[in-house]
């Protein structure tokens, strides 16, 4: 590899590190993509981390990825800074079956 190559990567390199530090300014901690709530299917069987409720896989849980937390609809819906909206999987899974209410 000449030194010209080795330059040429060094410097794509860097730009790539720059573009993704400017992606990431001004996400501080609640903010982002990743602190939203979002509608979506339980995995695996876990519990509301409000009341305590026993959520089984299939049903419908109301999750956020950071700082993990994992709630039942009621307690989302009473909770007004839980605002929650879809998943991707949740739509995927309701457009293939309606949903009992």
């Amino acid at each position: 590899m000449s030194y010209r190559q080795r330059e040429r990567k060094r410097r794509m390199q860097a730009a790539a590190g720059e573009t993704s530090k400017r992606k990431g300014k001004g996400k501080g901690k609640g903010e982002g993509a990743s602190a939203g709530w979002w509608l979506t299917l339980v995995v695996r069987d876990c519990a509301c981390a409000r009341c305590g409720m026993v959520l089984r896989v299939g049903r419908e849980m109301v999750y956020r990825r950071t700082p993990r937390e994992a709630r039942c609809v009621v307690c989302a819906e009473g909770d007004p800074g839980c605002r929650w909206r879809p998943s991707l999987a949740w739509e995927k899974q309701a457009r293939k079956k309606p949903r009992r209410r």
